[in-house]
């Protein structure tokens, strides 16, 4: 294992109500209305709890994946977890809860030099009763788990109080929670008081109807959430870095200077970094997030890591002044 932190053999149990099947083409350039010819293409089992456990391995830390699958995209996303866990010897395992409804695919165009041009599907809406499964595949893989992370957008037309029913089953079993979602579910983490929560500037600001333009707006609204929940805020903030408000304080993590290479799945690598490091204190263990989401950028698949990680000594943290609120 590259990075290797060890610090706990306790698997973290990772939940991904809507994974994907995603595609990356890699192109000499990118103009709209012509052919393009791919230089290289990369099929990869993703969704953000699907990409968190990845990069959980890849740190030496056990993961459990819990998540959805249907139809005939559901089937190659199996064969492609599979695959994955058949390299890690047993230290990912996967649960798969079948649905009805097909697996989306996503789809990465990645230019030299550019930002990368996604499309998303939005995922098929899962029944109560495929709910009800995913809830209680989740409950039986928490049995001595070190954390649950609730991670993704609910597929189209779900219900949010799905999102509450993981973060109480969580809390039931003593299992601190994170949670890395948007619009409704990330809402209902903060009632469901989930003791990490982890947007980005956009779903930062859609929660709190703040402009989240700077770092200094971030770690307002921030502070406004961690003030309903009594937890841990973490902020991925791309290229501005992350930011980090808990108990003992609030710091700005800045990234290294690096040229990217594909940027999808780095805030996955964020949160996985931050979960893989509990042993660490607050400054040292948001340098370390930050180094491992900077690395996740310089390879050309979603949730793999170079040989060579961006070393956490290269990113600057400052402790923020208390914020008024």
């Amino acid at each position: 294992m590259i990075g290797c932190v060890e610090t706990d053999r306790r698997a973290i149990v990772t939940i991904t109500p809507s994974p994907s099947v995603d595609r990356t083409y890699h192109l000499a350039t990118l103009r709209p209305g012509q052919l393009h010819r791919a230089r290289a293409v990369l099929s990869e089992p993703s969704g953000k709890g699907v990409n968190v456990g990845r990069v959980l391995r890849r740190l030496g830390v056990p993961a459990h994946l819990v998540l959805t699958a249907g139809g005939g995209e559901g089937r190659l996303l199996g064969e492609l977890l599979a695959a994955v866990a058949e390299r890690d010897n047993g230290e990912l395992r996967v649960d798969v809860v079948p649905v009805a409804g097909p697996t989306r695919v996503n789809v990465t165009l990645v230019v030299d030099g550019e930002e990368p041009t996604k499309v998303n599907e939005p995922g098929t809406a899962l029944t109560p009763g495929e709910a009800d499964q995913l809830v209680g595949r989740a409950r039986q893989a928490l049995r001595g788990a070190r954390w649950l992370a609730c991670c993704g957008a609910l597929p189209v037309d779900t219900d949010p109080g799905l999102v509450t029913r993981l973060v109480e089953a969580g809390h039931a079993e003593g299992v601190p929670v994170a949670v890395d979602g948007s619009g409704a579910a990330l809402a209902a983490a903060v009632s469901a008081r989930a003791d990490l929560l982890k947007p980005n500037r956009d779903e930062l600001a859609e929660l709190t109807g703040r402009p989240v333009a700077t770092v200094d707006d971030a770690a307002v609204a921030a502070a406004e959430v961690r003030a309903l929940t009594g937890g841990t805020v973490l902020v991925s903030l791309g290229g501005d870095g992350a930011l980090l408000l808990g108990p003992a304080g609030a710091w700005h993590a800045a990234t290294p200077p690096i040229a990217p290479v594909n940027t999808t799945g780095a805030g996955d690598a964020l949160l996985a970094g931050y979960l893989a490091r509990d042993d660490a204190d607050p400054p040292a263990r948001l340098a370390y997030a930050v180094s491992i989401g900077a690395s996740a950028c310089l390879a050309k698949a979603t949730a793999e890591l170079p040989d060579v990680l961006v070393d956490p000594a290269r990113v600057q943290v400052r402790k923020l002044p208390e914020i008024a609120r």
